[in-house]
């Protein structure tokens, strides 16, 4: 279960040490960034199906496959819902009560928002960083989303410098010694497995190696995803007790690192660019442009996605409905009628009779 573990921890990269990374040094803007950001929002998705693959794992000792199989329909479910609930109401709420909001209120108000989400996401079995992440964007798409983003701006950087003084504050140095090769080793085969393989995953995109050896040099770390994952292997107690401490100092390293390696990813793309032979140069670019090349869809094949679309979003929102009656309007419902005794039930019934009975048969 160890080593399990452990390759889940090491799969993730870090979405909260990246974007900061990314906006100190005046990174945001770039095209390899939004690639990045992209690859990071899959992870945090991945994520949470890989963690219930691991708990459903520990706890039966084998592999369940409904059981992933219902995590990811849940997650899907979930993620429908979230975005047409909140692409409808909130944009519209927050449109209407422009005129009345300060930016002190907005302020409160998009933070509450995001803790609602919060709470509904760890409700409802998911992370709590997936919760804020669903609510941030939907908060992008609003009208406000400049204006929350500069009034956010203060309170990320309290929430990020908190974030990684708790992360220090678990590191032990008698720890650290007393496991130096491992954790050499895990953060090597860390910094080296996403420079080769992060960046032949986006090559095999059809970014150039430019962009792509951005990418790779940028995803060289681990960060929250590992903490909750080597958490919920102590708790199930299927990992050992001096795998969360190697973690933590893994997490540290590759975290300090992280700057340096950004930095890194051009002068060693001109090294890597000099010392590669022509033919495999003409034949990334002859790929990459290849890729990029817009295809013509016909009128048919869009016809039949936006259909589908629309019958995904309305199943969704019909089970969302039928769901909600039978868990909270019908024992609602039932509970009003018992309060108000015998006699309000004898009514409901005998109209429900004289409806019944003016039904013709067929």
């Amino acid at each position: 279960m160890d080593c399990l573990y452990l390759g889940g921890m090491l799969a993730m990269s870090s979405t909260t040490i990246i974007y900061k990374a990314f906006d100190d040094l005046g990174l945001r803007q770039q095209r390899f960034a939004g690639l990045v950001l992209s690859i990071l929002i899959l992870e945090d998705i991945l994520a949470i199906v890989l963690m219930v693959m691991l708990s459903t794992m520990a706890v039966s000792q084998n592999f369940e496959g409904s059981e992933m199989v219902y995590s990811i329909a849940k997650l899907l479910f979930f993620l429908i819902l979230w975005f047409v609930v909140g692409i409808y109401i909130i944009p519209t709420f927050l449109k209407r009560s422009r005129k009345w909001m300060a930016n002190e209120t907005l302020l409160i108000v998009s933070l509450a928002l995001c803790f609602g989400m919060v709470v509904v996401a760890a409700k409802v079995g998911f992370s709590a960083a997936f919760g804020a992440f669903i609510m941030g964007s939907i908060l992008a798409e609003t009208v406000e989303a400049e204006n929350i983003e500069k009034l956010v701006a203060p309170v990320k950087d309290l929430f990020g410098a908190i974030f990684f003084v708790s992360v220090g504050m678990m590191v032990d140095p008698a720890m650290i010694v007393e496991y130096i090769w491992p954790i050499v080793i895990i953060t090597l085969a860390i910094l080296l497995g996403q420079v080769i393989f992060g960046t032949g995953g986006v090559i095999l995109s059809g970014q150039p190696l430019k962009v792509a050896m951005q990418c790779g040099f940028s995803l060289t770390q681990i960060g929250e995803f590992a903490f909750i994952i080597a958490s919920l292997g102590v708790s199930l107690k299927v990992t050992s007790d001096f795998l969360y401490p190697i973690v933590v100092a893994v997490s540290v390293i590759t975290t300090f690192l992280t700057p340096y390696m950004i930095r890194l990813a051009i002068p060693a793309y001109h090294i890597v660019e000099k010392r590669l032979p022509g033919k495999w140069k003409k034949m990334l670019e002859r790929y990459s442009s290849g890729s990029q090349t817009v295809n013509h869809e016909n009128n048919w094949k869009k016809l039949l996605v936006a259909i589908a679309r629309i019958v995904a979003v309305y199943s969704v929102l019909c089970i969302a409905m039928i769901t909600l009656s039978f868990h909270f309007i019908i024992p609602l419902f039932r509970l009003v009628c018992l309060s108000f005794g015998p006699i309000w039930q004898e009514l409901f019934l005998l109209s429900s009779a004289s409806h019944l009975s003016c039904v013709p048969l067929s």
